[in-house]
Order: structure tokens, then sequence, then C-alpha cells
């Protein structure tokens, strides 16, 4: 089976909603909804599917390296690492399937349980229409004036490739296409930043800036 031995070069984050999936590795991001029959589907078949689905759209990146999975379904997660399972098998099914064909990809595979906050940009993704944490930012014309009323910055510390409002941005998540991750890991001295945080972080901002 395609299990990587060693640590894995690159990370696939996947997520599935009632309405679609989502993805992204490196710089690529793929998306996709579901037929009306598979809305019905048990979710963790879905994420199963979504993982799928990602793969396909991206095997010419993925194709002949070693990739670790990142799901928020530990149980995706679980039927991955030990090559299949019992509880489900519709589940079952799915991951044997999805193995041989990465390994017949030469993908070389392992998989990592990620907190659902932390996979903001996949669950961006797969949730088309809704706005979810990940999605919040100013209407990018309002947000062009607040920027050219009050300077120059240079980095959005709170955004993901989404809604970046700045070329230059800090994400949440790891993410190449970011500056660099989790805002409050760096210091703000010297820094000229554009900042729409996520309204629970509100204070943790404000103690930050003083």
């Amino acid at each position: 089976m395609p299990f990587a031995a060693d640590p894995p070069e690159m990370l696939l984050f996947t997520d599935a909603f009632k309405e679609g999936w989502g993805a992204h590795f490196l710089d690529s991001t793929a998306k996709g909804r579901w037929v009306a029959e598979e809305k019905n589907l048990h979710i963790n078949v879905l994420e199963m599917m979504a993982v799928q689905r990602a793969c396909l759209e991206l095997v010419q990146r993925l194709r002949g390296n070693t990739a670790a999975l990142m799901c928020d379904n530990a149980m995706v997660v679980a039927y991955i690492k030990k090559q299949g399972g019992l509880k489900s098998k519709d589940l079952c099914n799915l991951t044997l399937e999805f193995l041989e064909w990465a390994e017949m990809k030469q993908i070389k595979i392992s998989a990592r349980f990620i907190l659902g906050k932390r996979n903001v940009l996949a669950d961006g993704l797969s949730r088309m229409g809704q706005v979810v944490g990940s999605k919040l930012s100013l209407y990018p014309k309002v947000a062009k004036t607040r920027i050219q009323k009050w300077g120059s910055p240079v980095i959005d510390l709170f955004a993901t490739r989404l809604n970046a409002q700045l070329p230059v941005f800090c994400s949440p998540v790891p993410d190449p296409v970011a500056a660099f991750e989790e805002a409050f890991q760096h210091p703000w001295d010297n820094l000229d930043v554009y900042a729409f945080p996520p309204f629970r972080m509100l204070r943790q901002v404000l103690n930050t800036v003083r």
C-alpha cells in the first residue's frame, strides 16, 4: 500500500459539506458540488469522496510525491491509516479503492487529523455560497478606501488566499502562498499592517496592539 515511511513532503487539506467539497495543495485549490443522490450519503463517505476527488483533480501535482492528507474527519483518517475498517462497508470500499489508485499513480499517502477550526481554507471551498469564518472580510472596495486613507500596510494579518486584501498575507493554516502563519506568533513591531480579525480575536488583537 502507498504509505509514506518518511515525513510527508507536502500537505493536502480536504473538506466535505452537504453541498460540495473543497481542497488545497501547495498553491492549488480544487472544489466541486455533489449531485442530488450524493447529498444523502453519510458525512464520513462524503469526506472520503472529497479526498478521492481532490486527488483526481490534483493528480499531476501529486504524482510521484509524498503527501499527508489533512482531514477534520477522524473516521476517514483512521480508515486511511489502517487501510480500511469494519464499521462501514461503503467507507472501507472507498478507502481501499483510493489507496489502490494512489499506488498506481505513485503517490505516497499518510493521513493526519486536523481540527475543523484549522481547516479553514478547505472548509471555505466546500461551503459554496455560505459565509463561514474563513470568508469573513470587508467588501474589497471598502477595504481599499480604508487602506488608502490609513496608509500603506504591507501585510494582511488575518486572511486566507480566499479573502486576502493585500498580496502579502498571514494565514491561520499552512499555506505556501502566505508570508507566514499564525499572526500572534510573530512580532508586529515596526510593521505596517492591515487587520480584519475574527470577532472572537478582537480582545487579543487590542491587547497585542497595546
